[in-house]
């Protein structure tokens, strides 16, 4: 059995995919409450007690296979891996994540052996339905979590349909070890934790140089460090080209390798490409964090709308993942929902503990509302870092009298254009708050050059409703590639239209 290649892909249609053939269209619900299901992270009992990554990447893997099973509801692993280190009744935990039932385990690695202890448990009356305990050789492992996964289906009376899909994994588990080791820290998205990750991927791929999955995750993690470090961007292009494009060669339908090229797409201003990649994201097997990625393409090219039902999908599905939370809280934002917005805060701050929207999202939430400029300087203040030249340049702009305003911006603006183009957004956002609105469509084409394509999503929010009616913002969203995909695909968004065969209008 190859890890990654596993019966939880082998399934007939994904009852989770959003899209069939093209988009937009609403997400599907899951299935019933019964089939509900979350992942808690094993337990690590080796003796050294070192083995905590290893017990965390089985649950992983083990959640991987179970959420591709038709009519099975699996919880994201953010929200199960919430419980790692709390003392939580099972009834406690079942009824946060909104599931039925749990899967619990634990794992002692000795040598070349490892004894699996696994439990799924009712969340009803906390007794379980079924429990066993593996112990085989290590390179064992791999088969164990096939088994684990049939039984588990079964017991919920789940059924299973078949297929003959390579899912892009590996035989080797010094490979798979370096693998698990790197999404571990991949979460911390940190520069350091980031460039780590990358060194474990590309151990693995020397090991097994056919591991899709691997080169795949190594995409994804040089696109993260990107997007961190966007002042070195351009430094982790040739890697991530080569990781998406192995990925692709040697599992062409694996959903985070296709998610892989449609985010290089992205940062390449390549909109139906990346658009094209989307479709088949959506119409392969379901894979949460490709899909809530595409949604922020959807929402890039002015499908807000289309986008919300994956936004609030990854939610039900994720509810304790801040970073989820925070996309869904932005959406809110492009939207106009202020509602929204503070309900979806208040409920991360009551379940997470902590509030998951960034401050450049309340700002851009506060500008859009013509707040006070005491309000958005309050906000603004918590965002800013020591030392953080072009957030006092902005605190500039907005503390200056009415006459010298508009100097200083251009001032901003002219210094981004020559130091830090990938910040000229910033200028973009004040300008329109003044009802410059020329001047922030001129910071928009300071930034499209070179900033992360992501930030796209933010020129449909109302701040720039009036920019948008703009004659010259037809030539921008012509020259950004925006009006390609909508003409090709017929997929117009929410904010343009077309005006007969030749012509169209945007508000």
């Amino acid at each position: 059995v190859v890890v990654g290649i596993s019966v939880a892909q082998f399934v007939g249609p994904a009852l989770t995919a959003p899209m069939r053939a093209s988009l937009p269209v609403a997400a599907v619900e899951r299935g019933p409450a019964s089939t509900s299901l979350a992942v808690l992270p094993f337990t690590d009992l080796s003796p050294g007690g070192d083995q905590a990554y290893f017990a965390e990447g089985l649950s992983e893997e083990l959640m991987s296979q179970l959420y591709g099973i038709e009519n099975l509801e699996v919880a994201g692993r953010t929200s199960s891996f919430y419980f790692r280190d709390r003392s939580a009744s099972f009834e406690e935990i079942g009824t946060r994540l909104g599931v039925a039932n749990l899967l619990d385990g634990s794992v002692r690695k000795a040598g070349d052996t490892v004894r699996i202890n696994v439990q799924l448990i009712s969340v009803a009356d906390g007794f379980p339905l079924w429990a066993e305990t593996y112990e085989r050789d290590l390179e064992d492992v791999f088969a164990i979590e096939e088994e684990i996964a049939l039984e588990v289906a079964d017991r919920l009376s789940v059924t299973l349909g078949v297929g003959d899909q390579s899912y892009g994994g590996t035989r080797s588990l010094d490979a798979y070890d370096e693998y698990l080791k790197a999404k571990r820290l991949r979460a911390q998205a940190t520069p350091v934790a980031l460039e780590e990750a990358a060194a474990a991927l590309r151990r693995a791929t020397d090991i097994d140089p056919d591991y899709a999955r691997a080169w795949a995750e190594l995409a994804i993690v040089l696109s993260l460090s990107r997007t961190i470090a966007i002042d070195r961007a351009r430094e982790f292009d040739p890697g991530r080209v080569i990781a998406t494009r192995t990925a692709l060669d040697l599992a062409p339908d694996l959903p985070v390798a296709v998610m892989a090229q449609a985010w290089l797409h992205v940062d390449r201003r390549e909109w139906l490409d990346a658009y094209r990649a989307c479709e088949r994201v959506f119409a392969g097997p379901p894979d949460a964090f490709a899909e809530l990625n595409c949604a922020g393409l959807l929402t890039e090219i002015g499908a807000v709308r289309a986008a919300l039902p994956y936004r609030e999908a990854g939610m039900r599905a994720d509810p304790l993942d801040a970073s989820v939370s925070a996309t869904l809280s932005r959406h809110y934002v492009l939207l106009g929902d202020r509602e929204g917005f503070e309900r979806e805060v208040e409920r991360s701050r009551r379940e997470i503990g902590n509030v998951p929207v960034s401050e450049s999202m309340r700002l851009l939430q506060l500008y859009g509302e013509r707040a006070p400029i005491e309000d958005i300087l309050q906000v603004q203040s918590r965002g800013c870092g020591a030392g953080d030249a072009n957030c006092a340049a902005v605190r500039t702009v907005l503390e200056s009298p009415v006459d010298d305003r508009r100097q200083h911006m251009i001032d901003l603006l002219a210094e981004q254009r020559e130091k830090t183009p990938y910040l000229a957004h910033t200028t973009a956002y004040v300008a329109a708050y003044f009802g410059d609105n020329d001047l922030a469509l001129e910071a928009w084409r300071v930034f499209d050059p070179v900033g992360a394509g992501a930030f796209y999503q933010t020129i449909w929010a109302p701040l720039f409703s009036q920019m948008r009616s703009l004659a010259e913002f037809k030539t921008f969203v012509e020259d950004a590639g925006f009006l390609e995909v909508w003409r090709e695909t017929g997929e117009w968004g929410d904010y343009c239209h077309p005006i007969g065969t030749d012509d169209f209008e945007c508000t």
